[in-house]
Parts: structure tokens; sequence; C-alpha cells
């Protein structure tokens, strides 16, 4: 079950989104792009570009999603101590922050007021051109569709896949499920793209 949890993960973050295979929430274009500023450089105000590009009615119950090297780094060039705050602190300039102030995420950090969701495939290069390393948005606007369980089923002999196969000696299991996701709105969240 771990496995499937990481294999799944790993699709709903970067699926292509073609024949069997789910839409990533990162995948270049699932949702609106929103570039940095400057060519092949995140400045943290860049994420002050992707907020004001989500529409208002968007923002309510929005979140960000990031790996957790995305956030480390972005923090590290927060000099100010404006733009992060950590459960039960204060934003060096409260009254001038925008966001819905709702719950922590479960990072237990808010970036612009916005709870951070931890997606542990997606891409960290802040400084690589067309990387997508953060999306902002309602988390609603993107769905995952599961079929309820899991099916497993004993192989009691494995073959060795040579022509004509032979058995190992080997037992196995082989396991299926259903799943998959896409992007409900596009233009419900927003990627942050390098430029």
């Amino acid at each position: 079950s771990e496995a499937k949890d990481t294999l799944e993960e790993n699709s709903f973050t970067l699926g292509v989104g073609t024949t069997v295979y789910p839409q990533g929430m990162f995948l270049s274009g699932a949702f609106t792009v929103v570039s940095t500023a400057t060519d092949n450089v995140t400045a943290i105000t860049d994420t002050l570009l992707v907020e004001a590009a989500l529409p208002l009615r968007h923002r309510l119950n929005a979140a960000w999603f990031m790996s957790r090297s995305t956030q480390r780094q972005l923090e590290a060039l927060d000099t100010t101590g404006y733009y992060f705050k950590r459960a039960g602190q204060q934003f060096a300039a409260e009254s001038t922050i925008l966001g819905p102030g709702n719950a922590t995420g479960n990072t237990g950090t808010q970036l612009l007021g916005y709870p951070i969701w931890e997606v542990p495939s997606a891409v960290s290069t802040l400084t690589t051109d067309a990387a997508v390393i953060a999306v902002l948005g309602d988390p609603k606007n993107y769905v995952v569709v599961d079929r309820i369980g899991m099916n497993v089923e004993v192989v009691p002999t494995m073959l060795n896949g040579a022509t004509p196969s032979f058995p190992t000696g080997q037992r196995g299991i082989y396991c299926y499920w259903r799943s998959t996701a896409r992007a409900l709105n596009v233009d419900g969240m927003r990627q942050l793209d390098v430029n």
C-alpha cells in the first residue's frame, strides 16, 4: 500500500494526462501559468505575482502546493519575515498581508496567508527554465477519482520471461487498482513557472 501511495502521489503530481495516465497538478499548462519576472531566476516576490493572478473567487479556500525543498529555498529568500508564517507566529507586518487567514497546511506554514501542502514529487529547481515549482489555488479545482480498494492476487509460480519460460522457484503478488486525476477548472489555480 505504501508503494501504491508513492506511485499515485508521483502520478498526481507529474502525470502526463494522456491515455491511462492521470493529469498531474504540476504538468505544465494543467492550470494557468504565471512565469517568474526574471529569466531562470525565482525571487520571493514572484509569489505575489501568482497570488495577484489568481481570481478572487478562488482565493477563499486557496492553498500552496510545493516540495519541501522549494519551500525551504523560498523561505531563505524571505529575509524580511513578511511572506512566511508558522503556526503560532505572526507575520512581521500582519495588517498588510492579504489572504484568507485559514488554518495551516500539512507543513504547519503559511505563505502570504495561505497554507502550504507538501508535494514530494514536485520539481524544486528554482533556476531551471520552464520548471513548474509551485501551485496556488482552490484544491476543489483538481479532482482525484479513486475506485475504492486494491485487488491483490497471488502468483504461485513466477516465470523467467524467456522463450520458452521456465519457473524460477519464486512466488509473487500482482496488485491492481483504478484511479485518475484531472484539473477541473484551468482558471481555478495558478502554476509558478520559471521563465
